[in-house]
Formats: structure tokens, sequence, C-alpha cells
């Protein structure tokens, strides 16, 4: 990860109680046993052309550096939806089809922290502006300081 991007997970909302999240949430498969519909992949076409993954397992749409969205596969079904937003050139109709599509799949949204967040716009915007992401694209002295005083 970038200092610049803002890194969330799509889960199906049923898979995302407080107690499920607690957890680190590279532990679990949040979408076994439930699949998006068969044009989710169509749609992330749609939003951003697909890219090279670094990953057989997986198909990648974006940017490496930018924002992008990585899905990962196991046994041929969608195991992994993991979203980078690049803070640094913002795009708002893309966050807006991003959101769009999460609510299309009944999906929320999961910090790597644990945080939930609702698919729309002032939820999503709100934790982008309490991320580390913003806090560097913000200030980068500030946020370079911070780490080096063992702040963050």
């Amino acid at each position: 990860m970038a200092s610049w991007q803002f890194d969330v997970h799509v889960v199906p909302r049923e898979s995302a109680s407080e107690d499920r999240i607690a957890g680190p949430i590279d532990d679990w498969s949040a979408w076994r046993g439930r699949q998006p519909d068969d044009h989710f992949l169509e749609q992330l076409g749609v939003l951003l052309p697909e890219a090279k993954s670094w990953d057989d397992a997986s198909r990648t749409w974006g940017q490496e550096e930018g924002t992008r969205v990585d899905v990962s596969f196991r046994d041929d079904q969608i195991d992994e939806v993991f979203v980078r937003v690049d803070l640094r050139s913002p795009q708002g109709k893309l966050l807006e089809g991003i959101l769009s599509l999460a609510r299309a799949v009944d999906a929320v949204f999961v910090t790597p922290g644990g945080q939930r967040i609702e698919p729309s716009v002032k939820p999503f915007l709100a934790a982008i502006v309490d991320s580390p992401a913003f806090s560097f694209v913000s200030n980068p002295a500030a946020f370079l300081k911070t780490i080096g005083d063992g702040e963050e």
C-alpha cells in the first residue's frame, strides 16, 4: 500500500457483524457461500480498466499506485474484494461508482482495522478523512514526523 491509498475490503453485509470483524479480516473468506451476481465483474470493468494482476488467483482493475480493485478467487469463486482509493486525486464519479456497486450486491466496506463503513458518500468520506492516507495527502511532512515520533 502506498501512503496515499485508503484501503477497504468489500464484504457482504451479513458477513460484517461486529463480532466477525473484531479479528483480522484477512483470516476469513467473507464471500464464501454468497457470491455477487454475474454482472459484478463486468461492472468493475465499466468503472476501471482491467490490469495485469500480481497473482494468478486474482484479477485487478485500475492502477497499482492509483485507485484499484482487486478480486481474489478460490475454487473459481470470489473469495475477497479489496479496494484501494488514491487520495492524491480523488475522482468523485469513480467513488460513487464503487459505492453504488457495493450497494448493488448488498455489501459494506471494512477497513483493515475492522471499521465497518456503509456504502454511502457521507460515512465513506468520514472514514477517509480519519485515515492515515488522508493525513499523508493533507500534510506529508507532518505525517512523516508523526511516524518518526512513533505516534502512528
